[in-house]
C-alpha cells in the first residue's frame, strides 16, 4: 500500500511551536538535571533546533538580512510617526536623511549605502517591512490661492493644540523662532528746504545681516538668543561681550541650518527643559531641518513635544513675530543708528562688535522682553487657550 503524505513531497516541517513554547523550552534547558533531548520531546522541538537556540547560533532572521539593526529601524519608525504626529510628514527624501544621521551618531557605517545614505530600494523595503505602522500617502497639489490659511486650518490647529497643551504650564511652553538683524538702520523722517526732490542723508549702510534665533515662553522668561554668522569658520573674537549664555554659530548661507538648529536645542532649549518639572511643548514653524534624529531623542528623554505652525500662519500664530520682534527691530535700528553716526567711516555691520551691540539691544528692552512675550502667546490665542483671538 503506498504511503501517504500529508506535505508535498520534498517540503519539511518547520516550526509547529509557538514562540513562548520555545522561550520556555530554552528556560528549561538552563535548569540543573534536565537535558536537551528530554526538553525537545516534553515541547516536541526539534532536538537541533532547541540545541542551536540555547548555544546561540543561528539567531538571525530567516532570509535575507536588512542593511539597518532591526533596533534602528524601530527608531526611524517611531521619529516618522511622531513627525506625522506634529504636522509635518516626511517624504523619501527626507526618510534618507534621517537614516543617514541615526547612522552618523551612532557611529555605524553601511557598506551597501552610498555615502552611508540609503537608495530608494531600501526605502521601498522598509516602508513595505513596517505597512502595519506606516504608510506611504499621494498628497493632491492646490493652488497658493487655496493654501492660504483659512477657518478650518485654525481650527485643526487649535484642536491639536488643545490635546498637547492639556496640563502643560505656562512656564512649560516655548516658541522659538529665527529673525535677522540688517546692517540698515531705515528710512526716517528728517527736516529738509521745502521744494527739494531728492531728500537724502549721508549714512553708510550694507545688504549684510546676522541670523538671530530668539526663544521666549508663555511665562515671559526670555532664553539666551543663538548667533548664526555667515562664514566659513567661527572667531573667538565674534563671540565675545554679548548677553549672559548667547551661543555662536555659523553657516555659508548666514541662516540656520540643521547642524545649527541642533546646536541650539541641545545648548538652549534641553538645559531649560530639565529645569521644568512636567510636560514641556516647544512651538516653532514647520521646517524639516528642524527635526532630527538627535532633536527627536532629546525631546523623548525630557518629556517634550512639538507644535508645528501651519503654513501661512507665523504672523497670525507665532508669538514671537506677532508681538516681540517688531519693537525689537524698532530698538535695533536706533542703536544701529547711533553706531553709524558715532563711526561714520563703518561700511559694514563689524561681527566683532555684533555681540555687544545684541547686549545692549536686549538690555534696551529691559522689562518689554518677557510683557511683549506674554502678550504673544496671549494674541494668538495659545495661552490662555483661546481660538477666537485668532
Amino acid at each position: 500500500m503506498p504511503r501517504i503524505y500529508k506535505r508535498k513531497l520534498g517540503s519539511r516541517k518547520y516550526k509547529d511551536y509557538e514562540e513562548e513554547t520555545l522561550l520556555k523550552a530554552i528556560e528549561d534547558c538552563k535548569k540543573p538535571g534536565m537535558s536537551i533531548a528530554e526538553v525537545a520531546k516534553i515541547y516536541k522541538i526539534p532536538h537541533r533546533t532547541l540545541r542551536n537556540k540555547v548555544g546561540g547560533q543561528h539567531s538571525k532572521s530567516h532570509g535575507g538580512q536588512c542593511a539597518l539593526p532591526s533596533v534602528l529601524e524601530d527608531v526611524l519608525v517611531k521619529h516618522l510617526s511622531t513627525c506625522a504626529d506634529y504636522g509635518m510628514p516626511l517624504e523619501w527624501r527626507d526618510i534618507k536623511s534621517l537614516v543617514k544621521g541615526i547612522l552618523e551618531m551612532e557611529n555605524i557605517v553601511i557598506k551597501k549605502f552610498t555615502d552611508n545614505t540609503p537608495g530608494d530600494d531600501w526605502v521601498r523595503g522598509f516602508l513595505s517591512r513596517h505597512e502595519d505602522l506606516i504608510t506611504q500617502r499621494t498628497c493632491q497639489n492646490i493652488k497658493r490661492q487655496r493654501a492660504a490659511l483659512s477657518h478650518d486650518d485654525i481650527n485643526v490647529y487649535f484642536e491639536h493644540l488643545r490635546k498637547s497643551l492639556e496640563g502643560v504650564s505656562a512656564e512649560n511652553i516655548l516658541n522659538y523662532d529665527e529673525t535677522n538683524l540688517t546692517d540698515d538702520p531705515g528710512q526716517k523722517k528728517c527736516i529738509f528746504r521745502r521744494g527739494i526732490k531728492h531728500p537724502e542723508r549721508a549714512i553708510n549702510f550694507s545688504k549684510g545681516n546676522i541670523t538671530v534665533m530668539f526663544a521666549g515662553s508663555a511665562a515671559g522668561e526670555f532664553l539666551p538668543p543663538y548667533v548664526i554668522y555667515k562664514s566659513e569658520h567661527l572667531w573667538h573674537s565674534w563671540c565675545e561681550g554679548g548677553p549672559p549664555g548667547t551661543r555662536y554659530g555659523r553657516s555659508k548661507s548666514g541662516w540656520m541650518d540643521s547642524v545649527n538648529f541642533e546646536e541650539w536645542f541641545l545648548t538652549i532649549a534641553v538645559p531649560w527643559a530639565r529645569r521644568k518639572l512636567g510636560r514641556k511643548v516647544v512651538i516653532g514653524d514647520n521646517l524639516s531641518s528642524h527635526i532630527s534624529h538627535l532633536v527627536l531623542k532629546k525631546c523623548e528623554e525630557h518629556n517634550i513635544g512639538f507644535i508645528l505652525l501651519p503654513p501661512n500662519s507665523t504672523d497670525k500664530c507665532q508669538p514671537l513675530d506677532v508681538s516681540f520682534f517688531a519693537p525689537l527691530k524698532r530698538e535695533w535700528r536706533r542703536l544701529l543708528e547711533s553706531h553709524k553716526v558715532k563711526h561714520p567711516s563703518s561700511t559694514s555691520l563689524d561681527k566683532k562688535i555684533f555681540p555687544a551691540m545684541l547686549g545692549s539691544l536686549i538690555d534696551g528692552m529691559g522689562m518689554r522682553c518677557a510683557q511683549n512675550l506674554m502678550s504673544g502667546f496671549r494674541a494668538c490665542g495659545i495661552h490662555p487657550l483661546d481660538p477666537h483671538q485668532v
